[in-house]
């Protein structure tokens, strides 16, 4: 089993913030649940793929919680722009259009109960590339906001579990250079009075 200190840093960032839910969840879910690794995917709802458990990036935001973050200074002359400081947000859906109609209501259930127990036990995701703690929480959509979900998907509204996955640091690449004040010279005139 790979650590979440040992994975690559050099990935990007939401990859890894996705890879590690996903190693999550499988440490939780397979083989009790889910009989084999590739039964749960990053996946778009509707596919019609071999996976019985999907997790979908569907949105991402900002989160600005003091007014604009100051910049970082790296050393005396180089300062780099401030980091985007993003919530991710994900689904975890069944897969109804697993093959050969695989996937009944009853298992439907048994996969979100594993998965809604996972989530809720689930300590913070420790990403390579920052320092502070990602928490995964459930997201509180209302059902007309799960339903438009759905439409906007094309699919049927079905069952599923909506979660947060905050704070993921993306940090910024652009450097400014200020060469540091190392004298001043100051010319003066004596001014005569009249």
């Amino acid at each position: 089993m790979v650590s979440e200190r040992s994975q690559d840093r050099s990935g990007p960032i939401l990859t890894q913030a996705a890879a590690l839910l996903m190693e999550r969840l499988r440490q939780e879910l397979v083989p009790s649940v889910l009989h084999a690794e590739d039964a749960l995917q990053l996946a778009y709802p509707g596919a019609e793929s071999d996976f019985r458990l999907g997790v979908n990036l569907y949105d991402l935001e900002a989160i600005h919680t003091h007014g604009s973050p100051a910049m970082v200074w790296l050393d005396e002359s180089t300062r780099r722009l401030p980091d985007l400081v993003l919530a991710l947000h994900f689904l975890l859906f069944s897969n109804r259009k697993a093959p050969f109609h695989s996937m009944e209501p009853a298992d439907e259930m048994l996969l979100l109960d594993a998965a809604a127990r996972a989530v809720h036990s689930m300590g913070p995701l420790s990403i390579p590339t920052q320092e502070t703690e990602a928490h995964l929480t459930f997201e509180p959509l209302t059902l007309s906001e799960k339903q438009t979900f759905w439409q906007a998907v094309g699919q049927p509204f079905q069952p599923a579990l909506y979660l947060t996955l905050a704070p993921v640091i993306l940090p910024d690449t652009r450097l400014i250079y200020t060469p540091p004040v190392r004298s001043i010279t100051v010319t003066t005139t004596r001014k005569e009075s009249v």
